[in-house]
């Protein structure tokens, strides 16, 4: 049995907002792990100050985080750019499906990944 990762957003800062920009590839074993652990991560931290007056509009990231890094609006908890498929997403949810999940995935090394068969060495 192995785990599928459940296709997820890119994002990116375009013209000093977040945008996001599609989907990513399928990823499987070590790199599913790496970028659900990245992302919950990114949640658990930003958590931490959640709730006005810190994160005014409830989408767990911090107003000082958003206007310095995620490039969003603390006021208003849907103003990354770019439009999902039947449902919005908030800032926080875009933000650790972007950089952060990306990050973990393309730095997890699969090289002995005991999970997907034909790399799992000793």
């Amino acid at each position: 049995m192995f785990l599928k990762f459940a296709q997820k957003l890119h994002s990116r800062i375009n013209t000093g907002q977040l945008e996001a920009t599609g989907w990513s590839q399928t990823f499987y074993y070590y790199k599913y792990f790496i970028g659900v652990l990245a992302h919950e991560r990114q949640h658990a931290n930003n958590e931490i100050t959640s709730g006005p007056p810190n994160d005014r509009d409830l989408d767990y990231l911090p107003n000082d985080f958003e206007t310095g890094t995620s490039h969003t609006n603390p006021d208003y908890k849907y103003s990354a750019r770019g439009s999902l498929v039947g449902d919005r997403w908030d800032d926080g949810e875009v933000y650790a499906g972007g950089p952060v999940e990306q990050a973990g995935i393309t730095g997890a090394d699969t090289s002995q990944d005991w999970a997907d068969l034909g790399t799992n060495h000793y």
